[in-house]
């Protein structure tokens, strides 16, 4: 039986922000107050339900929705095209 594309969760590349294997903790890197850390925490605070609901499958598997929200402005921070 298929069941209609509402109720199939869509599939993304893996996303794990909790990294078993990395050179340096980001976070000890970082101070509290950095914009990177603001950032961490709002598209964390996002349901995954109000991301997946915009993706229609089919296609290449697509990049985790959180991790693409988080790159974005990072990315504009460093170049110096956001402020904090």
């Amino acid at each position: 039986m298929l069941l209609p594309r509402e109720h199939i969760a869509p599939i993304f590349q893996p996303y794990n922000n909790h990294q078993v294997q990395v050179i340096f903790e980001i976070n000890e890197l970082l101070p509290s107050h950095h914009a990177a850390s603001l950032i961490d925490e709002m598209v964390e605070s996002i349901p995954n339900e109000k991301l997946f609901s915009h993706y229609s499958g089919g296609g290449r598997t697509p990049f985790h929705p959180k991790n693409d929200a988080k790159g974005h402005p990072v990315w504009l921070f460093l170049k110096g095209l956001l402020l904090p």
